[in-house]
């Protein structure tokens, strides 16, 4: 026990406080964005209000899971890490053999009343199993075969599994989520590199003999003159901007709502740009900016290993979907299939983001706990 002259010292300035309560601002400063686009942009309002009802339905079972993650003994939970690698890799495979099939892609199943992603689920428990994995293997992993070859293994398995979907952006996603954990991690960077050069060409590779993809690619080059081939996504997602400008058309007047496909999932950001005008538009981009600000804050007071690896998993896998989803709709990355996180419609990509944030903030409250028993032991 401390002494008398040595007062117990409190978790530091309470961080852990703050950056949960800054990353619950952020969260529900986007969920309004959400729930006001979708309520207002389009020119039928059957259709609006109906995605704004499904996704405030969304958004209740995601808070009820958001909740029970926080309940969590995340530590406890590390103990069924086994289970969870099972269950990430059983669940992709159920997906390809019956999963539902949507524009060429098997990425659902489709239980009647609401359609799952899996792969949205497989990023949670990709996370998990790696981070289990560093934190156990921590002395070993500037080594080769415990810093490259095994961690390739684990999440090149989901990763491959989603390729076959295909999902060429969530599992790229992923990739650079893993690659991340393991350069922190202290992984050789040469090999890291070498690993990350020959996953980039074996993309590319898929990429070139994939007919869509390849006209994808070439889209995103010049998208005007693709702009009704199949750059016209991309075509549509800019006009929106354009005709948005500094103030925005104004709510409940999209046009673009009809004319740009996933106008409501992957490309609501450009409807956020041409109703409420780039200032708005900018100000999503910044929540994403303060969200990541916060949660640094709260991880380094994270001195548990596996939390660390946990939380910033969580971190990455949201803060780069983002922008990844950001660059895509503004033409400065390929299209690809990814949800702006908290801000497009969609029950899996809604529930994932809500237990990803428990997660992080279980994680600041679980470590501040530990360090408060570790003082009062002292």
């Amino acid at each position: 026990m401390p002494s008398d002259k040595e007062p117990t010292p409190s978790f530091p300035t309470h961080a852990h406080w703050n950056a949960s309560i800054g990353l619950v601002f952020c969260v529900t400063a986007l969920i309004v964005f959400s729930l006001i686009t979708l309520f207002s942009a389009n020119s039928s309002f059957a259709i609006s209000q109906n995605y704004f009802n499904k996704q405030v339905i969304f958004l209740g079972v995601a808070i009820v899971a958001a909740v029970f993650v926080l309940t969590l003994n995340l530590e406890k939970l590390r103990k069924l890490w086994p289970i969870v690698a099972i269950a990430v890799v059983v669940g992709l495979i159920v997906v390809l053999l019956i999963g539902a099939k949507v524009n060429g892609a098997r990425r659902w199943i489709d239980l009647g009343f609401v359609k799952l992603q899996m792969s949205e689920f497989a990023k949670i428990g990709i996370i998990f199993v790696l981070a289990h994995y560093l934190a156990k293997y921590q002395r070993y992993v500037d080594g080769f075969w415990q810093g490259i070859v095994i961690p390739c293994i684990i999440f090149g398995i989901p990763f491959a599994l989603i390729i076959l979907e295909p999902d060429f952006g969530t599992a790229i996603l992923c990739a650079l989520v893993c690659v991340t954990l393991l350069f922190i991690a202290g992984s050789p960077v040469i090999w890291l590199g070498m690993f990350g050069l020959m996953g980039a060409i074996g993309i590319g590779v898929l990429v070139w003999f994939d007919p869509v993809r390849i006209k994808r690619v070439t889209s995103f080059l010049d998208p005007e003159a693709n702009r009704l081939d199949d750059g016209y996504q991309l075509w549509q997602s800019l006009l929106a901007f354009g005709s948005g400008g500094m103030n925005g058309i104004g709510l409940g007047q999209s046009r673009q709502f009809d004319f740009l496909p996933e106008a409501h999932t992957d490309f609501i950001f450009a409807i956020i740009g041409e109703e409420m005008g780039y200032p708005f538009a900018a100000m999503v981009a910044l929540l994403f900016v303060f969200f990541f600000t916060f949660a640094i804050m709260g991880l380094r007071q994270v001195k548990d290993t596996f939390l660390f690896y946990l939380s910033l998993g969580s971190i990455l896998m949201i803060v780069y979907q983002a922008f990844i989803n950001m660059a895509v709709v503004m033409g400065c990355a390929p299209t690809k299939g990814i949800s702006l996180p908290f801000v497009s419609y969609g029950g899996s990509n809604l529930l994932s983001m809500f237990i990803l944030v428990a997660i992080i903030i279980n994680c600041f409250f679980a470590s501040a706990k530990k360090q408060r028993l570790k003082t009062v032991e002292v």
